[in-house]
């Protein structure tokens, strides 16, 4: 199982890597076009991230896909654990209302991606230049405002221990409050097994792994100003890290045959 399972991964890097160029092709091109939003959900969800995570061997469940109901059109800020590369991918293929990521500002200078990535709007996160972020947020800000939503890691990058969440920076939680944008927190449970922190190689050592994507209630800022930002720094970390917990327990007793639900 295990060769197969190498021989399934070398195989994966070659074509993700040919599929992803494609794709950033066609987003380039089709951003010149007046039907550049719809094409792009429908390739970058439903072809892109998803085809990629079935080949694989990963099957995601989404949970709490109700609790986004009550935002209707309007614009929100997603925050997500991240343990893994394959995150942006779990999003892009399943969570249920459309956003853009923000992504740290190298990925920008790699050939084809990195222009597909502007010209998709993602936001580019120079973590080592706080007057950069600021600028950025400045930016995100006013288009939260005029209905978008974006997805950013409060843990500011991947987790190496893929079972429990790193130290939340504060950036994200401002900039909801300056927009007045409610926060989701959204945990995806599992992907650092798939694709730990400092691998390469997707899936190795079983041929299916299953990856929790679990959308909690919604956290509202109306009214907060930056110095509540420590207090709901506290508060929503505190319900990610108790229901992520939850989750990796779950997918612990499912790999030795105990199972459990959310």
């Amino acid at each position: 199982m295990w060769i197969l399972t190498l021989l399934r991964a070398l195989l994966w890097s070659v074509f993700f890597v040919l599929h992803t160029a494609f794709f950033s092709i066609v987003v380039i091109v089709a951003s010149y076009g007046v039907t550049y939003q719809p094409f792009f959900e429908l390739i970058m969800k439903k072809v892109w991230s998803w085809f990629s995570l079935v080949l694989a061997g990963v099957d995601v469940e989404v949970r709490g896909a109700d609790q986004l109901e009550s935002l209707g059109e309007r614009g929100c800020l997603f925050l997500f654990s991240h343990s893994s590369h394959i995150d942006i991918l779990v999003l892009f293929g399943h969570l249920p209302k459309q956003f853009m990521f923000g992504s740290k500002i190298e990925l920008f200078s790699v050939p084809f991606f990195g222009p597909a990535m502007k010209r998709m709007g993602v936001l580019p996160i120079a973590r080592d230049n706080r007057q950069e972020v600021i600028k950025v947020y400045e930016q995100a800000k006013e288009r939260i405002r005029t209905g978008s939503s974006f997805a950013l890691a409060p843990e500011g990058t991947r987790q190496k221990n893929s079972s429990q969440l790193g130290p939340f920076k504060k950036g994200p939680f401002h900039l909801a409050v300056q927009a007045q944008a409610t926060l989701v927190p959204v945990l995806i449970a599992g992907a650092g097994t798939v694709l730990p922190k400092g691998h390469y190689l997707i899936n190795l050592g079983a041929w299916r792994r299953k990856v929790i994507l679990q959308i909690l209630p919604p956290i509202s800022v109306q009214g907060l100003d930056a110095e509540a930002v420590p207090e709901l720094v506290e508060e929503t970390r505190e319900k990610m890290v108790a229901a992520y917990a939850q989750l990796n327990r779950e997918l612990e007793g499912e790999s030795s045959g105990e199972g459990g639900k959310l």
